[in-house]
């Protein structure tokens, strides 16, 4: 009995190699049976063609025959004749006289040959005792007189026990291949299993809270090892994203605790001082609405980093991109008095969802205005790659240090260099949005002097694309 109190049951390995050895032996089987009626059948007309050609030999001969009558020639015949390895030829005469091959003693005394001694028709016939023969018998004719026969036996014991012989290796040959390929399932499944066996272990201990388990390699390079490193690829992803969401947790505790601390002072100072001070009062109002705002933007950025990550995040349409540019540089030019200019834009059409890569756009173009100062320059462009559609915004101010780009494009990272308020998710939401279209967000040097940050879209995005070479 198992633990669970059910019957226990065969193990899987063993069950299959079971049904492998039990189709495998019905094959054999059939195979090797097969086999011996072939070897049987090919015996038995083998004789028979033999026994034919006998019998034919010895009617020719006899009408060949000069002026010797046939009860002297005959005995004179069978005594010269080499016939093949047990067959015998007994020959009745009209005149009732017999005569036999030396060989044919044994079967003068079986009463199943007797009927076959005088026949008045051609038969083929077996016996099967005292030993199993195969009978051949045609009448004879003196001139027009019919009397007398002509009866050829062939022994088949000897090519029965062949055929019992090769029945027999036959069956120690499938009986050796059957072995071998049971034990040969019995491992394989085995090992298969031991791997779906630690990979249940494995999902055990995750389910407990332990999510540094693996599986690790297997040592082979074949579907085993391939589950098992995709099963460590799924653990390390689901790793991953465990640590990101304490990670994120901890951050939006941290980002919450400061404007809530600052709402509770305001609030107990003014409990305290500002109910007759209407300035105190107003004053108190304004930060409280403030931090209040600022929470509420916090709270909308994060549930949009969220929606992210759901496959139905984006809906794609196709989009003139020099028509939408156009529009999104109109836009980002209202954000600050800086010189916004705009690079010549492919002639393409592109799918993709608008309102979500303006939005990530026009952030973009944001940040550019409060890193820069009145007269900056601010450029937005887009180009071809062989692999890419480039969507950039570039600016002229002081950048960010290359060792602190991958810190900016995490949730709540800011530059060291960088202290203006904000909630720290904008780069964040840009990069989501840009690998929700299959792309990525790239942070580099401008040619303006300052940052340039540019969204890559797999080219796949783009309605029959102009080659680089071919772009105004």
């Amino acid at each position: 009995m198992s633990l669970l109190g059910h019957p226990r049951r065969l193990g899987t390995a063993t069950r299959l190699s079971g049904l492998v050895a039990l189709a495998l032996a019905v094959i054999f089987g059939a195979g090797a049976f097969a086999s011996y009626r072939s070897f049987s059948t090919y015996s038995r007309n083998q004789a028979a063609s033999e026994l034919s050609a006998s019998i034919q030999n010895f009617t020719t001969s006899a009408q060949s025959r000069s002026d010797q009558n046939l009860e002297t020639w005959t005995p004179s015949y069978l005594a010269q004749i080499a016939l093949p390895r047990g067959q015998s030829l007994v020959v009745t005469l009209p005149s009732s006289a017999r005569f036999a091959t030396s060989s044919a003693a044994r079967w003068l005394q079986d009463p199943a040959i007797r009927p076959y001694l005088r026949t008045r028709t051609r038969v083929l016939a077996t016996t099967a005792q005292p030993s199993p023969a195969l009978i051949v018998a045609v009448p004879l004719t003196t001139g027009t007189t019919p009397g007398g026969s002509l009866v050829a036996i062939a022994d088949l014991t000897p090519g029965q026990a062949a055929a019992r012989r090769v029945l027999v290796l036959n069956l120690l040959e499938a009986l050796f291949a059957l072995t071998a390929a049971t034990a040969a399932t019995f491992l394989v499944a085995r090992r298969l299993l031991t791997t779906v066996g630690r990979i249940t272990v494995t999902a055990r201990s995750i389910q407990d809270g332990d999510l540094e388990q693996r599986l690790g390699d297997p040592g082979t390079r074949d579907e085993v090892a391939l589950l098992a490193a995709t099963f460590d690829a799924m653990l390390d992803r689901l790793h991953g994203a465990m640590v990101s969401q304490r990670r994120l947790l901890a951050d939006v505790s941290h980002q919450l605790k400061t404007p809530l601390t600052v709402l509770r002072g305001h609030l107990e100072v003014l409990a305290r001082t500002g109910h007759g001070d209407p300035a105190a009062l107003s004053d108190a109002v304004a930060v409280a609405v403030a931090e209040i705002e600022h929470m509420n933007q916090l709270t909308s950025q994060l549930l949009l980093l969220g929606r992210a990550l759901e496959p139905d995040f984006t809906d794609l349409a196709p989009v003139d991109l020099r028509a939408f540019l156009a529009e999104l540089f109109a836009a980002a030019s209202l954000l600050g008095p800086r010189d916004f200019v705009i690079s010549p834009i492919p002639d393409v059409i592109v799918h993709l969802d608008e309102n979500k890569i303006r939005g990530a756009m026009l952030n973009l173009a944001d940040n550019a205005v409060k890193a820069t100062v009145r007269g900056d320059t601010i450029r937005i462009s887009a180009r071809l790659t062989p692999t890419y559609l480039v969507l950039s915004v570039e600016d002229a101010g002081p950048g960010i240090p290359a060792d602190q780009r991958a810190l900016v494009l995490e949730r709540f990272g800011r530059p060291d260099t960088e202290r203006r308020a904000g909630t720290g998710l904008g780069v964040s939401i840009v990069s989501a949005v840009a690998r929700a279209h299959g792309g990525r967000l790239r942070l580099e040097d401008s040619p303006l002097g300052g940052l340039a940050a540019e969204i890559d879209l797999p080219l796949g995005l783009v309605e029959h694309p102009t080659p680089p070479e071919e772009l105004p």
